[in-house]
């Protein structure tokens, strides 16, 4: 099972490479985590269930703050933009 989850997170990583919506990035640290499960049980619902949580904790938890991060650069970047092509 640990292949299915490290191939979820290699998939998922590349899906968010690709797409940049920071979805994909959330099932992929959950797909470690799931994969790290593995060492401890074989039982593939708690194995799911690590998987399914984390993820989902990780998206309420991160997402806001790395959008926080990311839309104040953003914006940043846009006025050092427009003040580099206002000439009077």
């Amino acid at each position: 099972m640990i292949i299915f989850w490290l191939s979820l997170c290699f998939i998922s990583i590349l899906v968010e490479l690709f797409t940049h919506n920071l979805v994909s990035i959330w099932i992929a640290l959950g797909a470690i985590f799931a994969s790290i499960s593995t060492f401890f049980t074989s039982n593939h619902y708690i194995q799911i269930l690590v998987f399914s949580s984390l993820s989902l904790l990780t998206l309420l938890i991160i997402k806001p703050i790395i959008e926080k991060y990311i839309g104040k650069k953003c914006e940043l970047k846009e006025i050092e933009k427009t003040k580099e092509f206002k000439i009077d």
